[in-house]
């Protein structure tokens, strides 16, 4: 289970990177340090979701590395189950070109 709330921390991150950086920037993860602090109790009901709450917060970032807190919630009762530290390398995004109209 611990592996699954690393990589919605790690996913999290990545989207605020590109988020921060108006589409020019994504990340590739350097290092993550996750800590379990409690637990996601899962309904006995089958179908029944587990609302999960996920904050990043760039805490540095540089030209190439930036340096992100993650807190992760579960709104059912907005209790703080995971946190982690992570280091990123910012990765440029190519500019697409422009898309030309064949003549036929």
């Amino acid at each position: 289970m611990g592996g699954i709330l690393a990589a919605i921390m790690d996913v999290t991150v990545a989207q605020a990177a590109v988020i921060y950086s108006k589409n020019t920037q994504t990340v590739s993860t350097l290092e993550q340090k996750t800590s379990l602090i409690g637990p996601v109790r899962f309904s006995k009901k089958e179908k029944e979701d587990v609302p999960l709450m996920c904050r990043a917060k760039a805490v540095k970032s540089g030209r190439r590395v930036a340096f992100y807190e993650i807190s992760l919630f579960d709104e059912r009762n907005d209790k703080l189950v995971a946190r982690a530290s992570q280091t990123t390398l910012l990765i440029d995004i190519p500019k697409r070109a422009p898309k030309t109209q064949s003549k036929l």
